[in-house]
């Protein structure tokens, strides 16, 4: 009669000859059983893995989100994953040109800029955008180049808007002047008005 053992009362496999390999490559002493030499290979790329450096992809995120660059692509990871949580820096800016309040994910702002962008009723804003985004926010935005046509428009919109405030003040005081005039002739109308009565 055959007895039946369970795996739990089997012995304890021995370290295979990879596991061996990459332990002693590593300078590690080599464990008797398979199941040490898994546990001392992980704790060893664990612990390569909080060495290594960020990458410079990392390192370019985090600075658009005006963080320090941590040491170690392990920090860089768990930063970007809280980062990345809520609507980027430029989603953030676009929205709140817009006049709207910040979703809480990236993927809701996403969502809700894919939405304004065929909205008609935002097409003025979002093409003022596209031109005062390098002024409103240079540090968003310093790595896209502008055309020469860009910035011409820029210029010109800045021209506008300020022949516009002039223009403004300009027919207020047109405006409150006439009705000063007017206020005096109805006056005089009604002094006449009273004498003649």
């Amino acid at each position: 009669m055959r007895s039946i053992t369970s795996p739990a009362m089997s012995k304890p496999r021995k370290a295979t000859k990879i596991q061996s390999e990459k332990l002693q490559s590593w300078g590690i002493p080599v464990p008797e059983t398979s199941d040490e030499a898994k546990k001392l290979i992980a704790d060893y790329l664990l612990e390569e893995a909080k060495k290594e450096p960020v990458t410079p992809r990392q390192a370019a995120f985090i600075q658009d989100y005006g963080e320090v660059v941590p040491a170690t692509k392990m920090e860089a990871t768990e930063l970007l994953d809280r980062l990345t949580a809520g609507p980027t820096p430029r989603q953030k800016a676009k929205l709140a040109y817009l006049g709207i309040d910040w979703p809480t994910t990236n993927e809701e702002a996403s969502e809700a800029l894919d939405e304004i962008q065929g909205d008609p009723y935002y097409r003025d804003e979002l093409k003022e955008w596209d031109l005062v985004k390098y002024d409103l926010h240079p540090n968003l935005y310093d790595d896209d180049p502008r055309t020469y046509e860009q910035l011409e428009k820029s210029w010109e919109l800045n021209r506008k808007r300020e022949w516009n405030e002039k223009g403004v003040k300009q027919k207020s005081k047109e405006f409150m002047g006439g009705v000063f005039v007017l206020a005096g002739l109805l006056g005089i109308i009604f002094l006449l008005l009273k004498a003649v009565f």
